[in-house]
């Protein structure tokens, strides 16, 4: 058995913790010797998460709280950080192989576990695997979001730069990055100077779609010694997605986000809705599934219902 974590963000709404819920049954179920579930709760109403989460007894269930301390509820950013504060806890303290970051609107629908440490053994230069671009379905995949790093890349580095030098006109490209306060703009110089070898690098803004993906040890590794997850708080107002982020660090620890999406690999991903039918994504051989929630076809409970009967089968088999 590969020992590797899950790390789940929980966002403040009640409707992600009962999303929680069945992402974590879903996930036991196929993955029942998993050891460790992460969660960073997001939430300053001390609500117990422990009380309605349940994983098999050989599973330790680690509740981390969220660092910020304020009712801005941003959630590119919120989210950074709740990486990093995943990612430097598991390092610390767990032994991890690697690391799978799913969100709540996801659903594991078959083992994965073996087919990701053997995809990651076999590949060295691998940081994170999950999907490259918007979906797993070849035909309406796109790459915009890559085009959207580095155009904020670009922004963020300009716009720095200006700020050293007081031209006037940084001002209004700060509002335009959405950094409105002096500490917003000390933290934006500061996730600068830590990103801006990546202008020397063959990146194009590659990486692995949030709704789920796996992280090698290697990589938390790497970016705990280049100092990356010592200050997750630097991220709360930088107007970057957590995956970009990840991709962003992942090259600078001089390794590769890989697609892991084709038929019968684990990530069958895509950003808003499903890339296929229920039936289907089963029929193809995906064992990790996002998004069940903005779907255009079908509702969230139809998904989630379809998926729980199918799980049923298999455990009662």
């Amino acid at each position: 058995m590969t020992p590797f974590a899950a790390y789940i963000p929980i966002g403040p709404a009640e409707t992600e913790v009962i999303r929680a819920v069945d992402l974590i049954n879903s996930l036991c179920a196929y993955e029942p010797s998993i050891p460790w579930i992460v969660l960073v709760d997001d939430s300053r109403d001390h609500r117990s998460l422990g009380r309605c989460l349940h994983v098999p007894s050989t599973c330790r269930l680690i509740i981390l709280p969220h660092p910020r301390q304020t009712g801005h509820l941003d959630s590119r950013g919120g989210l950074c950080v709740a990486d990093l504060v995943a990612l430097d806890y598991i390092w610390k303290n767990l032994s991890a192989d690697f690391v799978l970051k799913i969100d709540t609107d996801a659903l594991v629908i078959a083992p994965f576990s073996q087919k990701i440490a053997q995809k990651f053994r076999q590949n060295r230069d691998a940081g994170i695997l999950g999907l490259l671009g918007d979906s797993c379905h070849r035909q309406v995949r796109s790459f915009h979001s890559d085009r959207q790093v580095m155009r904020t890349i670009g922004s963020a580095l300009l716009v720095t730069e200006r700020l050293k030098t007081h031209r006037p006109d940084a001002i209004a490209q700060l509002e335009a990055l959405q950094i409105k306060t002096e500490e917003q703009r000390r933290n934006l110089v500061r996730v600068c100077e830590q990103i801006s070898p990546i202008v020397e690098m063959d990146f194009k803004g590659e990486h692995c779609q949030g709704g789920a993906y796996a992280v090698s040890r290697e990589t938390i590794g790497r970016m705990f010694d280049r100092g990356f997850l010592e200050d997750p708080l630097l991220w709360m107002s930088i107007p970057m997605g957590e995956d970009a982020m990840m991709g962003i660090y992942c090259a600078l620890v001089k390794l590769k986000s890989i697609d892991f999406s084709q038929h019968h690999d684990p990530f069958g991903i895509q950003a808003r809705g499903l890339a296929y039918a229920p039936e289907t994504l089963s029929q193809l051989g995906y064992s990790i599934i996002h998004s069940v929630k903005n779907d255009l076809q079908y509702s969230e409970a139809e998904i989630r219902q379809f998926f729980r009967l199918k799980r049923s089968q298999v455990m009662s088999a």
